[in-house]
């Protein structure tokens, strides 16, 4: 349990396949949302399992996730720099832009809810996918994480030799390998470097496809 996220470990009764699930509840300062970065990421470095990391984040990706923004904002571009970092998919909400309301007359609606899955948990549960739910009286919509199959045994990462074809592999390598290791030091942060690196390259290789 941190400051603005709690993590448990959760197993599949008849596959026994484990996975760790964060539910957070993001702050509403930028100095705070940093702390809510590091909190989370020391969450993924700890484990080797696949994680999902849900809730209201607080803070949006795009401009288009509010109805009345029309331009980046620095904790916009740093909530995206982190998904990257992590290498963590953004499932996607089928059926709704927003996810939060004002619930006024002439409301601010904005999509603050999100799940965040690593590529391992797409290796296990294809094909996942998201949609809302009906809200009776929360100004958040409910939204329901689904997936195409069973779980199934996790794939262990492999560097394909087709990438090497693609000129922006290095840029990848580099950007991944020269971002902040959160203050761990000697093999620890080697292990971590490496740990995000292969995050960072299944999701790139997944969009080679």
């Amino acid at each position: 349990m941190g400051r603005f996220s709690i993590s448990i470990v959760l197993q599949d009764a008849n596959s026994g396949w484990k996975w760790i699930l964060s539910n957070t509840y993001g702050p509403h300062e930028s100095v705070e949302r940093e702390e809510m970065w590091g909190e989370l990421s020391a969450v993924r470095e700890a484990w080797e399992a696949p994680w999902c990391v849900l809730g209201d984040f607080n803070v949006t990706r795009y401009p288009e996730d509010r109805n009345r923004v029309s331009y980046m904002t620095p904790d916009m571009q740093r909530f995206s720099e982190w998904i990257a970092q992590e290498g963590l998919l953004d499932i996607p909400i089928s059926n709704l832009m927003f996810t939060w309301s004002n619930m006024r007359d002439s409301p601010s609606m904005a999509k603050l809810d999100r799940f965040l899955v690593c590529p391992d948990w797409e290796d296990v549960l294809p094909g996942s996918s998201a949609i809302g739910l009906a809200r009776p009286t929360s100004d958040h919509v409910p939204i329901l994480l689904r997936s195409l199959d069973r779980p199934a045994h996790a794939t262990s990462f492999k560097f394909e030799s087709w990438w090497t074809k693609y000129r922006d592999l290095e840029e990848v390598v580099r950007n991944s390998w020269s971002a902040s290791a959160f203050g761990y030091s000697g093999a620890k942060r080697l292990a971590f470097k490496l740990q995000r690196l292969k995050r960072v390259l299944k999701v790139w290789g997944r969009h080679k496809k």
